[in-house]
């Protein structure tokens, strides 16, 4: 057995470090009985200014050689000393140090209270101003912040999908965006799933891409996107047959713009491939196409175009002989033709006796060479009661568009008057002309007239000045455009 009548070994004192408080100094025996004193468990800590004293209270009193008296005054007078040399700003900033440390031992233990629908929906507000949607933005504010990937998990899960989902791209991100769509990059898992980055993907726009859109990463690009991707603008360099043999695999696309290719498309290849679209929606046509050979029309018996189809733009080497043998959709509700330059009058008066009655928007684009100075004034019997907006260019029209008394266009709500600027066409139009159509009841829902400052009307003339009082009696307004 232990003699227990031995006095016990007496140690020397040493740095601990203690969970919530941080350094003190350990000494085995009750020496100090300041107010600072508090108890944690059966065991006492001393704080002072210059350090803190840790009694650990399993232990018992050191030996007699340590007089707890002489010690407590030793250590008041070296308290008061260390008290005394500081100066009032090293106070103040062991305060503020003290606070600080707090802080942040608080801020570290704080959880959040609020659902994770409602920060989705934060996230939301705060990058619909610099989505590269949002036409008031500018080009440097243009894309997505990624730092709010960096604030926890569940935003880095939330975020994701939006940041990719309409990527901003250009010349000098697209070659590292074509690794990031590696088909072996993932996300974080979201439950027992694991979400590949491509599938994330949901409109490409390429319309800033230049030199590195060649047709071998776009065809790899599309191939990589094919089963979420619902928008599509092509580069202006090329789309050749890759990316069109790629473009089949996209069955779930909504919006395809080939508006801004510069080289020729084959359009046997193009119907070849959006034939099977059931969901396309909106379909631009490129500005130089190859003709469309006409076999293919007869061996579908002219039904080549995807059945939903409610926006088309033609423009390119579409000819007469590809209108008048193929039939267009009947879902068509607003058609644009842009330099279409060998379409004459009959095929267009052939287009709206398909699909004139369906229409609400019908937009003419300047230049149109095959048609005449007076090629479109019957348009509006070919329309139907559904045309809501209609954009003119003077040049193939005269002032008997708006003076058959026989045409009546009830929901015309909006008009706009481009002109080229080419002599002899400012006197085309006269203010009069639709002043009467107006007071006759034949516009009678016009709200909104857009003329041209190429028009040469006279804005203080009294014509005008008729035309005004006469929308503004039924609550319309007239703006000219530059």
């Amino acid at each position: 057995m232990a003699n227990k009548s031995r006095p016990k070994k007496a140690k020397a004192p040493y740095r601990k470090y203690v969970g919530g408080i941080g350094y003190v100094t350990t000494a085995y025996g009750k020496f100090q009985t300041s107010d600072d004193e508090y108890e944690d468990e059966g065991n006492k800590y001393y704080h002072s200014d210059q350090e803190e004293t840790y009694i650990d209270g399993t232990e018992d009193r050191p030996s007699s050689s340590y007089k707890g008296k002489s010690y407590k005054n030793k250590m008041k007078k070296k308290k008061k000393l260390n008290t005394n040399t500081l100066t009032i700003d090293q106070k103040q900033a062991k305060e503020n140090t003290k606070e600080n440390n707090h802080g942040i031992r608080n801020i570290h233990f704080q959880r959040s209270f609020l659902p994770n629908e409602l920060y989705y929906k934060i996230i939301l507000y705060a990058t619909t101003k610099h989505s590269p949607n949002n036409e008031d933005s500018s080009d440097s504010e243009k894309g997505l912040d990624p730092k709010f990937l960096y604030v926890c998990k569940e935003w880095y899960i939330m975020y994701l999908p939006i940041l990719y989902s309409s990527p901003y791209l250009n010349s000098k991100n697209f070659n590292k965006f074509m690794v990031t769509m590696d088909i072996n990059k993932k996300t974080p898992a979201l439950g027992d799933k694991s979400i590949k980055l491509n599938e994330l993907v949901l409109k490409l726009d390429l319309s800033t891409i230049v030199q590195s859109g060649r047709n071998s990463f776009v065809s790899k690009l599309l191939r990589r996107c094919n089963k979420s991707l619902t928008e599509f603008i092509a580069p202006q360099t090329s789309f050749g047959y890759a990316p069109l043999i790629s473009l089949k695999s996209c069955h779930n696309l909504q919006r395809l713009d080939l508006s801004l290719v510069s080289e020729t498309v084959d359009l046997d290849k193009l119907f070849q491939a959006i034939i099977g679209f059931e969901h396309l929606k909106e379909l631009f046509f490129p500005r130089c196409s190859i003709n469309c050979d006409l076999i293919l029309l007869s061996q579908n018996n002219g039904n080549i175009w995807p059945r939903n189809v409610k926006y088309l733009k033609l423009s390119g080497s579409v000819t007469n002989d590809f209108i008048m043998n193929c039939d267009f959709p009947r879902s068509l509700q607003k058609l644009e033709l842009a330099y279409c330059p060998l379409l004459n009058e009959l095929s267009i008066y052939k287009i709206l006796s398909q699909i004139g009655d369906n229409l609400e928007t019908l937009i003419f684009q300047y230049p149109m060479p095959s048609l005449q100075a007076n090629s479109l004034d019957f348009m509006f019997k070919y329309t139907g009661s559904r045309l809501k907006t209609v954009q003119i260019v003077v040049d193939y029209c005269s002032k008997w568009l708006f003076q058959d008394e026989d045409t009546i266009i009830p929901c015309l709500e909006t008009i706009y008057l481009q002109c080229s600027g080419s002599l002899g066409q400012a006197f085309k139009i006269h203010p009069d002309d639709l002043t009467v159509a107006i007071m006759e009841n034949r516009i009678p829902c016009l709200k909104n007239l857009y003329v041209s400052c190429k028009l040469g009307w006279d804005m203080n003339s009294d014509d005008v000045e008729d035309l005004l009082n006469v929308l503004e009696d039924q609550g319309g307004h007239m703006y000219i455009t530059y």
